[in-house]
């Protein structure tokens, strides 16, 4: 196979040589040829590199081009100016995350610049690298997220992998807040006010309320949403359709995934009861409907059937609001142990709330797993099954651990596993399964004879004990903490994981309807 190889150099693009340079290390070594000997290897850059680099080559002393190294070395001298290694450490403090810059990018970036930084120690008898360290002190300091840079700099120990997985999760974090409550996009001219009488963003003396009659009170040069009728307070300056189209996201949302009723219908009129999420969530019932009264007339009346739209769901019975309750769900679908502190500093809420919480979702992963589990194993199906044990060392001493036992098993062809706690590890346990083979972990990990081995199951064990609490975990709990990695295993992907999740919600907490009253009132 003929390999292609680069185009001359040109002269003119001199900083472009470090990269000419390797695609004919790369030619030389794809054609075969950087095994012959070094005159040919020579003969071969001088022919590709064209007549300008041939004449370049003529000036060079015949001492130093006796080998490829060498004469590379006289080019890279020649085209490369010499390093201004201060100029260079000062571009490297400069650079701070653009707008719009995820943390890849911008840790890219930084590593590109501090190639050319020479973050090396002086010290002949030491010569070691401290470059991971100068790009996270600077990844964390160039951060726009002011609130994130404050708790990378009060942590201690952390490195440049861990500060880029930190800093990554944040923004999958907020990607998923930003699915449940999109902000809606207003581009406004910097001429523009937000204005008093409309309650829109306009250039002055262009209001659309300019001559036109309020509903409300039948004055001029207003719309009723801006209007003081019967002592109202007036409403705020800025456009109030912004948060009302926050909301009707949001539950628009829950509607499609069963959280929250599609609709009700009003028993008195038969018609469809509208969703109102102020003051609280409720089904009202606007329609006029004609009543006969005692003297035989009819009398037009307004319904004024309201109905609960939070009765059954998830939601029920909770002081926090519909949102916030949603941003932690996104948060504690995101996040692995230990996040207590994160969502507390950032939904502003107590400890024991996030702990009840917590206990609430897990509970949805119980029902979740409970409803779509299934039997594994069969003939000729290989299942893996080990015990283990979720504790810690007794004062951090010895192999003695006082925890909770777990029996689990993982099938070798779908990977689908199952985790149960248990009371001890005795014979007993395993009872159900009556024909099987062991492996001695003592003696070896793959049974010499059988080839059997538990591999699979000894790796899941990593992931379900980082899925447990280290502080703070009760004995109660362990079935949610299983379900939860169980949960979390099946759905991989957090797009996937955070739909899902809610569809759940909508079948645990199915939703119904709570009557506030069913009495008509107000004439039209």
């Amino acid at each position: 196979m003929e390999y292609k190889p680069p185009r001359p150099f040109d002269i003119d693009e001199s900083c472009m040589w470090p990269k000419w340079k390797q695609k004919f290390n790369i030619f030389l070594k794809a054609s075969g040829k950087h095994s012959s000997e070094e005159d040919v290897k020579i003969a071969l850059l001088l022919h590709i590199i064209g007549d300008t680099g041939l004449d370049i080559y003529n000036t060079f002393p015949e001492t130093k081009v006796a080998t490829l190294t060498e004469v590379l070395n006289c080019f890279d001298a020649y085209f490369l100016p010499k390093t201004n290694v201060t100029m260079e450490t000062f571009k490297f403090n400069n650079i701070s995350q653009k707008e719009d810059q995820n943390i890849d990018s911008f840790i890219t970036e930084l590593k590109k610049q501090a190639a050319n930084c020479a973050f090396i120690c002086e010290n002949d008898n030491c010569k070691r690298s401290y470059m991971e360290r100068m790009i996270k002190d600077r990844v964390i300091l160039g951060l726009n997220d002011k609130q994130v840079q404050q708790r990378l700099i009060r942590e201690t120990n952390m490195t440049l992998e861990k500060t880029q997985e930190y800093c990554k999760s944040i923004e999958l974090s907020k990607q998923h807040i930003k699915l449940l409550a999109p902000e809606e996009e207003v581009n406004i001219i910097k001429t523009t006010y937000n204005c008093k009488q409309c309650g829109n963003h306009h250039q002055r003396g262009k209001c659309p309320a300019f001559n036109k009659t309020c509903a409300v009170c039948q004055k001029k040069n207003h719309f009723a949403k801006m209007c003081y009728f019967k002592g109202r307070e007036r409403k705020e300056a800025r456009d109030p359709q912004e948060n009302l189209d926050d909301a009707d996201r949001l539950i628009s949302f829950l509607q499609q995934h069963g959280v929250l009723l599609l609709g009700v219908d009003c028993p008195q009129c038969n018609k469809p009861c509208k969703l109102y999420s102020k003051p609280q969530l409720t089904f009202r019932c606007t329609n006029t409907i004609v009543k006969v009264n005692s003297n035989r007339k009819k009398t037009k009346v307004t319904c004024s059937y309201a109905a609960g739209a939070k009765k059954g769901t998830f939601f029920e019975h909770s002081r926090l609001p519909m949102n916030t309750i949603c941003h932690f769900v996104a948060l504690w679908l995101t996040f692995n142990h230990p996040r207590q502190t994160y969502i507390e500093h950032e939904l502003q809420l107590s400890s024991s709330t996030v702990v009840d919480w917590s206990n609430f979702c897990r509970e949805v992963c119980i029902a979740c797993i409970v409803d779509a589990s299934e039997c594994i194993g069969g003939p000729g199906i290989v299942v893996e099954i080990d015990e283990a044990k979720m504790g810690k060392r007794k004062y951090n001493r010895g192999r003695i651990i006082d925890g909770q036992w777990v029996f689990g098993g993982f099938e070798r062809e779908s990977k689908k596993c199952f985790f149960v706690p248990v009371e001890n590890r005795t014979k007993d346990t395993a009872r159900n399964y009556s024909k099987h083979e062991a492996v001695n972990h003592s003696k070896n990990f793959v049974d010499s004879d059988t080839g059997a081995h538990t591999q699979n199951i000894e790796r899941c064990w990593r992931d379900v004990r980082a899925g447990i609490p280290r502080f703070g975990r009760r004995e109660q709990h362990f079935d949610g903490y299983l379900a939860e990695y169980q949960f979390r295993k099946k759905y991989p992907d957090h797009r996937d994981r955070f739909h899902h999740f809610f569809k759940c919600i909508g079948q645990v907490y199915p939703p119904a309807v709570s009557n506030f009253g069913e009495d008509s009132a107000g004439s039209d």
